[in-house]
């Protein structure tokens, strides 16, 4: 093999492109991933503003994230497809996604492999592991899904670990304390990501002790969608109602305190806005 000539054309765009790819997620999700929309078959993966700033530049910069959102804001298929460019082009990277149930973890990795199938093979290591909950490359890369349960994150090493609907999963304390060993290990990263339940739970306590519990935070809301205006919202509102609008949508969960001013008093107090809306 002559390893001094020059390049064909077509040579020269598969190592530009793959240059492309390694050093931008952003390139790489927007011009070789596919995701599923309203249309018929797959779609090029379009990132919304919100999704480069709160999600792929946070996470190339932070290594522990919390995200509170509003439903189908479509940050799991973000980070489903960060989790991928991570694995294609970094050696033995192990991704962990875990959910409430193994069909919700499982999720995470059929969007990973839907990304897959549509990624032209030059861009692609060899597939080695595909089932419902793995996908695996030649160059040692692996996802796996899991559901809740403390004793699962012991026998782990993961680079990247994934806490989806975070807010909905039972005993997350003591998943991320059997898990942290292996993180500080592989010098790994956890990106949770939720809408609100409640208080008293893992997910809430570490997003409001963010930053000083070393966490860094961010917050979706519904309007950062382009398409969704104040006629989509009417139309939510009358489906889902207030209260459950605000939950699924606007990050408030029904025992948010909010603050309020009593209309014959005068008086500013707190109150849960589950009794708000008793009141109404």
């Amino acid at each position: 093999m002559n390893l001094n000539r020059k390049l064909t054309k077509e040579e020269e765009f598969v190592v530009n492109e793959l240059s492309k790819c390694r050093k931008n997620p952003v390139f790489f999700l927007e011009k070789y991933c596919k995701v599923i929309t309203d249309k018929p078959v797959p779609q090029p993966f379009i990132l919304y503003d919100f999704q480069k700033t709160k999600c792929i530049q946070s996470w190339l910069k932070y290594d522990r994230q919390i995200i509170v959102k509003g439903r189908q804001t479509g940050v799991s298929t973000v980070v489903a497809g960060y989790a991928l460019w991570r694995m294609i082009f970094e050696e033995y990277f192990l991704t962990l996604a875990v959910a409430y149930d193994q069909i919700a973890a499982a999720n995470i990795i059929a969007k990973i492999q839907l990304m897959i199938d549509n990624i032209p093979n030059f861009i692609l290591p060899k597939q080695t592991i595909k089932n419902k909950l793995s996908v695996g490359f030649a160059n040692g890369s692996e996802a796996l899904a899991l559901a809740h349960g403390s004793r699962k994150g012991r026998s782990f090493s993961p680079k990247l670990l994934i806490f989806d609907e975070a807010g909905f999963i039972d005993g997350l304390e003591k998943l991320y304390i059997a898990s942290s060993p292996g993180l500080s290990k592989t010098k790994g990263q956890l990106i949770a990501i939720s809408t609100p339940n409640g208080y008293g739970n893992w997910y809430a306590n570490t997003y409001f002790s963010a930053p000083e519990n070393g966490f860094y935070s961010e917050k979706i809301m519904w309007y950062e969608m382009a398409e969704r205006d104040k006629a989509w919202e009417a139309k939510e509102r009358q489906r889902l109602g207030d209260r459950a609008f605000s939950q699924e949508y606007e990050c408030l969960a029904g025992d948010t305190f909010i603050t309020v001013k009593e209309k014959e008093t005068s008086e500013i107090k707190q109150i849960s806005l589950s009794e708000f809306y008793e009141q109404l």
